[in-house]
């Protein structure tokens, strides 16, 4: 096994996934899109925490 691994990693096409080339961006272009949204709702979260905060001061 141990000569197996060695060879594997010898040989460029081994350790790497075979997705194409589109799918890779695909992926790419997934993992932007819900960073932007995670940063978006986030910054929504944000906003409501702060407005909750402001009615309960003025309700006190």
């Amino acid at each position: 096994m141990h000569h197996l691994r060695i060879w594997m990693k010898k040989d460029p096409r081994y350790g790497k996934t075979y997705k194409s080339e589109k799918e890779s961006d695909d992926v790419k272009k997934e993992i932007a899109r819900l960073n932007a949204e995670l940063k978006r709702t986030e910054e929504e979260r944000d906003v409501l925490k702060k407005a909750a905060a402001n009615f309960a001061s003025l309700s006190e």
